[in-house]
């Protein structure tokens, strides 16, 4: 039998390359053109906030994930 893929994985694959496809074209954008510095300061202090958010998340969540798709290999 073939395998059979639900419409909402189809939606959710196609959404991720996308999305994808809009950061590469962004970044190829962002290389290309030059944009003024307070813009790419902009970047920077967004860049840095979303990581140090990311971290500090991850730092103070107070039980694991557990999902059957990553098992521990212990």
């Amino acid at each position: 039998m073939g395998s059979r893929v639900s419409a909402k994985s189809a939606i959710s694959c196609c959404a991720a390359i996308s999305g994808l496809a809009f950061g590469i074209l962004t970044i190829l954008v962002v290389l290309i053109l030059p944009l003024p510095s307070i813009v790419l300061d902009l970047f920077l202090a967004i860049s840095i906030t979303l990581s140090i958010l990311i971290l500090m998340t991850s730092l103070f969540i107070q039980r694991r994930w557990n999902s059957p798709r990553f098992r521990p290999s212990f």
